[in-house]
């Protein structure tokens, strides 16, 4: 049987080296560093302003997840799920809200994001 507490920070690891190696350097798992429950699974310098929840499982129930990673927050910020099944790339989830937000934060120009 396999130690779904394992599982977990096994995904978290996993999310910090992808960030790492796509150029997010100082991605850092949070529980290894502060052990307090209600942060973010994954931290990112330089984007304070999201709120990681990994799940590295086979089915994932993305309106738990989502409502889970609200609950934990302290503050308001963008919340988004990073998801991985084995042998499968990520996958980012979030609310439709947060997304509009985000992408309303690009710098628009002649009417077209600019990234």
């Amino acid at each position: 049987m396999i130690n779904s507490k394992q599982k977990g920070n096994r995904g978290e690891r996993l999310w910090r080296d992808f960030l790492r190696e796509n150029g997010f350097a100082g991605a850092y798992r949070a529980q290894q560093y502060c052990g307090t429950e209600g942060v973010e699974d994954v931290i990112v310098p330089g984007m304070e302003h999201f709120h990681c929840e990994v799940k590295f499982c086979e089915n994932l129930n993305v309106h738990n997840a989502l409502k889970k990673a609200r609950h934990d927050l302290k503050i308001k910020k963008l919340i988004y799920i990073a998801h991985k099944k084995k042998h499968k790339p990520w996958i980012i989830t979030m609310h439709a809200e947060d997304w509009i937000n985000l992408i309303f934060s690009l710098r628009m120009e002649n009417g077209e994001i600019k990234l």
